[in-house]
Order: C-alpha cells, then structure tokens, then sequence
C-alpha cells in the first residue's frame, strides 16, 4: 500500500513538472539532441529465494532530449531506452551453475532544469543541471539455466540525477549520475544508482 501511495505521489509530481515543461515551451526556444550513450551501474544484489546474486555489469542507451532555453537557463526533458547488462550467478547454492549474463531494458523519462555557466560566444559551452528521473521497467532476456523472472523487476523505479555537459558547434557531450531513490528487485531493498556518459547533437 506504501509502495503504490509513493508511486502515485511521483506520478502526480511528474504529471506537474510535464505541465509546466508545456507552458515554459511556448514562450522559450526549444532545441533537439538526438543521443548515444554507455551506461555504468553500480548494484549487486542477493535475491534470497532465489539464491541468485545480480550486479550490474554496464550497458547502453539511446534518447532524445529536449533544450527549452531562456536567457542561461533551460528545463531538459528527454525519452531514453536503457539496455543494463546484468551478471548472475548463484554462490549461495548448494550446487553453484555457471554464470549467465541478462539484460534489463527499460524506459527513462528524465525531467531536468540546468544552466549554462559560459555564455554564447564561448567556443566551449558549459552547462550544469539536475532533477527527476522515473524509469519503467519494458522486459529481462531470458537466460538459459540462471533466469531472472521479469515479476522479480520492479516496475517503475524513481531516482534523481545530477549532470555537466559540454556543447562544441553542433555535438554536446555528457555526463549524468542517477542516484537510486526506489528498489530495483521486488526482493531486495537495495537500490541501482547509474553513471551515464552520451554524445549528440544539438539541432
């Protein structure tokens, strides 16, 4: 029950951001970065009834974002596919199996504000920002002896993220870390914080 009010709660919240994403558009100049990136999370978990330990093992993603500037500031939504490479193995097992490798792939719908710390004329652009980022969870690989059911995943995952970045003419490249708010596994209480490094353009 604590876990559904939560999720509403964000829902809601996120529901409120998006809104006000919309109003902030129509007066401001919108830009386009198409992305490519390569993810690093950082979890390792013991699924105890099923005596299965998952840890991150990298992975990618590609997105669209959005730039919606005024003057230095901007508000930054964007629409990723995450793909995380995730070891398994089972140590605490009476009969150990060979480790297997899945993949949990997901949706990311990260809603951030930034700024840019240099101004336009900089060859380098600079730029910090930081906000809310809810993911769900779209399927796990099946795997062939050590398999991590998709019901083991939770659903939605809530977490918040902090980032720099730098733009050159057209390319923008970045860095983003996404601190854990909410569970990874319906077993486990543990959290999946992530390193993501990505490079686009800005259009």
């Amino acid at each position: 029950m604590k876990r559904f009010s939560k999720s509403r709660l964000l829902l809601a919240l996120t529901f409120v951001i998006t809104s006000g994403l919309f109003w902030h558009s129509l007066t401001a100049q919108t830009r386009l970065s198409p992305k490519f990136g390569f993810v690093y999370p950082d979890f390792s978990t013991d699924l105890a009834p099923l005596s299965l330990r998952a840890q991150g093992a990298g992975g990618s993603t590609i997105g669209l974002d959005l730039r919606i500037e005024r003057r230095r500031l901007f508000l930054h939504p964007g629409i990723h596919f995450q793909s995380i490479r995730t070891d398994l193995d089972n140590p605490l097992s009476a009969s150990p199996l060979p480790g297997e490798q899945t993949k949990i792939r997901s949706l990311k719908l990260p809603l951030q504000v930034g700024g840019y710390v240099t101004g336009d004329a900089s060859f380098i652009r600079l730029h910090l920002k930081g906000g809310l980022v809810p993911e769900w969870t779209t399927g796990v690989k099946p795997t062939d002896r050590l398999n991590l059911e998709r019901d083991r995943v939770e659903d939605v995952q809530w977490g918040w993220c902090l980032g720099a970045g730098a733009d050159f003419l057209l390319l923008t490249v970045d860095f983003r870390y996404d601190f854990g708010l909410s569970p990874l596994f319906t077993d486990s209480g543990d959290r999946k914080n992530m390193a993501t490094i990505s490079i686009g353009l800005i259009l």
